[in-house]
């Protein structure tokens, strides 16, 4: 360039970045990002499930427990009521040894329902015994031979097994949790 004084050069320097680095570097960053996403949301996933098995174990555990507890005193069964999903027995629950409390659960659906003298309680919303065609109460007698016939089960009756299907997702995993106990009936009046 001339000036009056003479020529001025400009210096042709290289500061800074082009086009072509700044999308190479924002590409980069965006794989990065995106990666970190997936490995993000893949370990909520697995936290989900994790929690959703340990919300469908604890379900099973607490209704088995309540059950026993109450079973386990029972003086007698409900003729009417001893079915694969529904169980009514009369058992002295309170200590007062006058007379014994009437105690019915049943399946209905998903909802498991426990009942005390006709004030029902509903234990879990995620048993799945039905969908699985699975019964919650399976009838033994003395010599440990499952009842099948429903008039012998209220005389014949010395034991029974309790099975808890629960899930709290049926449509993801983890898969349904299984849960089985066996109670003796050790108060019960022959």
């Amino acid at each position: 360039m001339n000036l009056l004084f003479g020529t001025l050069k400009l210096k042709n320097t290289k500061e800074g970045f082009t086009l072509v680095e700044l999308l190479w570097v924002t590409s980069f960053i965006f794989v990065v990002l995106m990666a970190a996403f997936f490995i993000a949301e893949t370990g909520f996933n697995v936290s989900r499930a994790t929690n959703a098995g340990l919300q469908a174990q604890s379900d099973a555990r607490l209704v088995q427990r309540l059950i026993a507890r109450y079973l386990r005193q029972a003086k007698s069964l409900d003729s009417a009521k001893v079915t694969d999903y529904n169980l009514g027995f009369f058992a002295e629950a309170d200590g007062d040894e006058t007379s014994p409390e009437y105690f019915e659960i049943r399946l209905e659906n998903t909802n498991l329902i426990f009942s005390r003298d006709g004030n029902n309680q509903v234990l879990s919303t995620i048993v799945r015994n039905a969908v699985e065609n699975q019964p919650v109460f399976t009838y033994y007698d003395r010599q440990g031979r499952v009842i099948t016939d429903v008039s012998r089960r209220p005389g014949d009756t010395r034991s029974i097994q309790i099975t808890v299907i629960t899930d709290l997702n049926p449509e993801s995993d983890p898969p349904p949790y299984v849960l089985t106990t066996l109670i003796k009936l050790r108060n019960f009046i022959y």
